[in-house]
């Protein structure tokens, strides 16, 4: 019977078709997805490209709450991540390390979206192909002419599956390309915002499908209106997810506030009084620590590592499945970024719009928030100091500045003394109506409060060359006579050295310093006797320095305010405090915010602005340097032509009463 029934079964068998061969090319193409998570496949096969870790594999305790944004994005339900955190907090490298495990899942057509086309050349040729070439799976699929393989701005592989790049400006060249995965990078530093959207619209045909991711990945950059990425996580965000760190101490779980972050001086050692000399030790000698909210420990940058790994990312509500989801890091939760930077930044940033705003974008990864839209005329009153006489400097002058508003009818000028801490207080104020007047202004030496040993010259002065009204030249001059700009410029070289005065003018984009100089040349519009040569100027970032001004005006936070004068007449103070507050600070079509005056008059705010930028730390040499306060010793009687006594109650001629 055995022996039956295995001849029977030799024959079944027999009769069976011969079994099937399959190429490699098929084989792939059946061979099941492997099904790793990102965080496993990043730890094992992905080797860093550039910075200090270069050649090493991917280290997760460097960044401990990456398992968490990988977790999020391996979740089949979430369709868009939003990772908003600073620089120097490896997000990027976290995005990338998602979109390359998922490449090694399954090759599919991928997005990396750029700020423009020479920054997507730069991040293929020096981080995405270099990691792609460095992990087995991808680079034995890439296609096999290199020519072809890593292009410049595109990677290619042996299936014809790519990796696109993408900038604003890329639209007709991807219009008819849908990808499964976009990951939209710095998306704030775009100058044309609307391409993020045409970027997300590139997966519209693989969200049908539920397949699509998307990763947003920037810090946000300027006000809540001019940063894409932080309206729409707040717009569309179901989750937001934060970091919770847990005190080494006392196991307290706690959301970091940098407001807990201080300096730890040796015990018996006094801090210094002057704050940027505060700032610049607590960075040297690494003082800054974390006061735990429960125990009061406090952390030092390794405790608060230790407390970082022992907690984790928390979100603000349960959702289950979420579909769009959006993490936030701030700078001092990074093991990357030193507790004491993060102090220092603080201090520097103390009464600078300019740089508060950019502590709010690098540290605390939130837009910069304005808190007052206008100036308002209250709080401008509360800065008169009765104690002060008008046409005197204060005891504390360091040195005097001067800025000067050139109009068709005559001259707005501003006098201000500044303490060396960048405290000031208005000498004067008032209307010039010529060239002669302005010369006299600039000679005056002012009295100093308390003090008959010392006068106080004016050390610096701007005055605006941006006017182009014009003025009728005299009967016989031909063409059409010089503007109130090239007749500024005129006067300045022809007075070159004998008075410390220099042409300012408003720049037309965003600097990155308040004062730049700057050199302009010959007008060829202006007739061969007004002609100029080379001159230095001085541009001015006016938006950065109004900000500066209203802050030191209004703001009861600050500590180098600015101070009106207390002997104005009424009809003075009444129109100083008019153009001052003449101006309001208005948000663009563009989403960029600007100070407009409308038609208001707002002359002796741009005078403010001038003498301002003077003091400015960013103009060479800066006040600051002054070796002491730049006074000079009264001159004798018979030079009464120089003198404030002799020459003030002329120089005090104004309009007001018009």
């Amino acid at each position: 019977m055995v022996e039956t029934a295995a001849v029977l079964e030799r024959e079944a068998l027999g009769a069976l078709p011969a079994p099937l061969e399959f190429t490699p090319e098929e084989c792939e193409v059946y061979r099941a997805a492997p099904t790793f998570s990102t965080f496993d496949w990043a730890r094992q096969h992905m080797r860093m490209v550039s910075g200090p870790y270069k050649g090493q594999l991917w280290r997760p305790d460097v960044s401990p709450f990456a398992r968490a944004i990988m977790d999020l994005f391996d979740t089949p339900s979430l369709r868009k991540l939003f990772i908003i955190a600073p620089s120097q907090t490896t997000k990027t490298t976290i995005a990338y390390a998602c979109v390359l495990a998922s490449l090694c899942r399954k090759l599919r057509p991928v997005g990396i979206g750029m700020p423009d086309e020479l920054a997507v050349k730069r991040k293929f040729d020096e981080t995405l192909s270099p990691y792609v070439r460095s992990i087995h799976e991808l680079r034995r699929q890439l296609h096999p002419d290199p020519r072809i393989a890593t292009t410049r701005g595109e990677i290619v592989f042996a299936s014809d599956e790519r990796i696109y790049g993408m900038w604003a400006g890329s639209e007709s060249r991807m219009s008819s390309v849908s990808m499964e995965v976009v990951v939209i990078d710095e998306e704030d530093a775009y100058t044309d915002r609307g391409a993020v959207q045409s970027m997300e619209e590139r997966v519209t045909a693989y969200e049908r499908m539920g397949a699509s991711k998307i990763i947003r990945v920037s810090k946000p950059r300027g006000t809540e209106e001019e940063s894409t990425i932080w309206r729409d996580a707040k717009a569309e965000g179901q989750v937001w997810l934060r970091l919770r760190a847990k005190c080494p101490a006392c196991g307290t779980v706690q959301e970091m506030d940098d407001s807990r972050i201080k300096a730890v001086w040796p015990q018996g050692e006094e801090r210094p009084e002057d704050r940027a000399e505060r700032a610049r030790q607590i960075l040297r000698r690494d003082l800054a620590r974390y006061e735990c909210e429960q125990c009061g420990y406090m952390w030092s940058d390794a405790a608060r590592d230790v407390a970082i790994r022992r907690g984790g990312l928390v979100p603000d509500r349960e959702v289950e499945n979420p579909q769009i989801a959006v993490v936030q890091i701030r700078s001092w939760e990074s093991p990357l970024i030193r507790m004491s930077k993060v102090l220092h930044d603080w201090f520097v940033a103390q009464n600078n719009p300019r740089r508060l705003k950019n502590y709010d974008n690098n540290h605390k990864a939130v837009p910069y928030r304005v808190v007052t839209r206008e100036t308002p005329e209250t709080a401008l009153r509360e800065r008169i100091s009765e104690g002060r006489p008008a046409l005197v400097a204060p005891a504390e002058t360091w040195a005097l500045t001067c800025g000067i508003d050139a109009q068709m009818t005559g001259f707005w000028f501003v006098v201000r003394a500044w303490a060396r801490n960048l405290e000031s207080w208005l000498v004067h104020q008032g209307f010039l109506q010529s060239w002669n007047d302005v010369e006299d202004l600039l000679r005056t030496r002012y009295p100093v409060q308390g003090r008959d040993d010392v006068t106080a010259p004016i050390w610096r002065a701007g005055i605006d060359i941006g006017g182009g009204v014009g003025r009728e030249t005299e009967e016989g001059d031909e063409g059409m006579g010089v503007t109130m700009s090239q007749e500024t410029k005129l006067w300045l070289q022809e007075n070159y050295g004998q008075f410390p005065v220099y042409g300012v003018k408003g720049a037309a984009r965003p600097m990155a310093v308040t004062v730049k100089p700057s050199v302009v040349g010959i007008d060829p519009a202006v007739q061969k006797k007004f002609r100029l040569g080379e001159l230095v100027i001085y541009m001015l970032d006016t938006k950065d320095l109004k900000d500066a001004v209203h802050f030191r005006l209004t703001s009861k936070r600050c500590t180098t305010p600015m101070w009106l004068h207390g002997e104005s007449s009424p009809g003075e103070l009444d129109v100083y405090v008019k153009q001052m507050t003449a101006e309001r600070l208005v948000t663009s079509k563009s989403g960029r915010q600007q100070w407009d005056a409308g038609s208001r008059a707002n002359h002796l705010f741009d005078c403010e602005v001038y003498a301002a930028a003077c003091a400015d730390p960013m103009w060479a040499p800066p006040m600051i340097m002054l070796p002491e306060p730049y006074l000079v010793r009264p001159e004798p009687e018979k030079s009464k032509r120089n003198t404030a006594s002799s020459r003030l109650a002329g120089l005090r001629r104004s309009p007001y009463a018009r």
